[in-house]
């Protein structure tokens, strides 16, 4: 009997299309609604890596006119651009493919060989996107996208060798 019942109602709840309207109209604001917080994530992570990206371009910008290496200015530089951001972390930045004076840090504006001063500076980091934020456990439910930016630059500076040292010429 309550076989017959259950099996009489589940029958007639398939067949019943009164309501079909709203069980539409939910699904839809449903879609439209997970349409629109996909976006603004994606936005989010576009303009994130606009962030690193221009904080990679100042670190450029500050070397071609020191004509110097500071491993701790750069990373000054750059963390102090990427540091409103709270949804970066891992954030590193270096030199690669420098053509350094010997035994210094100075990138000359164009050496004897030829080579024209130029480097390379890379500025990477990890972008986290929060999904379910539990109050104090951090990382609980997130996924993490790693953000990776190169800029080339070229010494604006020319150094001369004086027996102090490597100074900087006013030519």
């Amino acid at each position: 009997m309550l076989k017959a019942k259950i099996k009489h109602f589940l029958a007639s709840f398939v067949r019943n299309i009164s309501g079909s309207e709203a069980i539409e109209m939910v699904t839809t604001t449903a879609m439209i609604t997970s349409f629109v917080i996909i976006a603004f994530m994606f936005f989010t992570y576009v303009f994130e890596v606009n962030m690193c990206a221009y904080a990679t371009r100042q670190v450029v910008h500050d070397i071609e006119v020191s004509g110097q290496v500071n491993q701790t200015q750069i990373e000054n530089t750059f963390n102090s651009i990427l540091g409103g951001s709270g949804s970066l972390y891992k954030k590193e930045i270096r030199v690669t493919k420098a053509d350094y004076i010997a035994g210094t840090k100075n990138i000359q504006v164009k050496n004897r060989y030829g080579n024209p001063g130029v480097f390379t500076v890379v500025g990477s980091c990890t972008y986290r996107l929060q999904l379910i934020n539990p109050g104090r456990f951090d990382g609980f439910c997130c996924i993490e996208f790693p953000i990776q930016t190169e800029q080339r630059g070229m010494s604006e500076v020319y150094w001369t060798e004086k027996s102090g040292g490597t100074v900087r010429s006013n030519h």
